[in-house]
């Protein structure tokens, strides 16, 4: 598996991902769907900010299966929020998030030198807070019944991970390739 950035040829995986009803509604804060012109403009901003890195997942055949990045970095306080979607229904539950996170995490903490990752999950997304606490994360908050989402509220699980915490999570993965 390997990251990799977005470019202008991923736009019709990223218009079939983000207007999938269920991973709106498991992951993705947006509540209407995206047209082609919309998400044009989205890539075509990416590259210009510096305050966000946006990548594809890939696996080792080149097929791409989700997209992740690191967003609102804060470079004077060395942290920043991730966010993960696997946009394959497949490849869900089968380990393809955990391995992705965890060479993102190499990447924002051993390339862009951060020194914390943080970021959110819905209360009803057991899988999405189960692979991140692999991955070192540790519940930092709750935001009771904070989103609305299929005709009822639920909380907002604020979590992070220290790169000191992750570390020997990294040491182990690079020897296994596995958690």
């Amino acid at each position: 598996m390997y990251l990799r950035p977005i470019r202008r040829e991923d736009l019709p995986l990223l218009l079939k991902w983000t207007n999938d009803p269920d991973l709106r509604d498991l992951y993705l804060r947006r509540h209407f769907p995206v047209d082609e012109i919309e998400a044009g403009e989205w890539i075509a901003q990416l590259h210009k900010r510096s305050d966000s890195v946006s990548l594809v997942i890939c696996l080792n055949d080149g097929r791409a299966i989700g997209i992740m990045g690191i967003h609102s970095i804060d470079w004077k306080n060395r942290l920043a929020e991730s966010e993960t979607v696997i946009g394959e229904k497949e490849f869900w539950s089968r380990g393809y998030a955990t391995e992705a996170k965890m060479i993102l995490l190499h990447y924002a903490f051993d390339t862009l030198n951060l020194r914390k990752m943080h970021g959110t999950i819905y209360s009803f997304n057991k899988g999405s807070l189960a692979y991140n606490q692999k991955c070192g994360y540790q519940v930092e908050g709750v935001q009771r019944l904070h989103v609305f989402k299929n005709g009822e509220y639920h909380d907002r699980i604020v979590v992070a991970v220290f790169r000191e915490d992750w570390l020997p999570i990294w040491e182990t993965f690079q020897k296994s390739g596995k958690l």
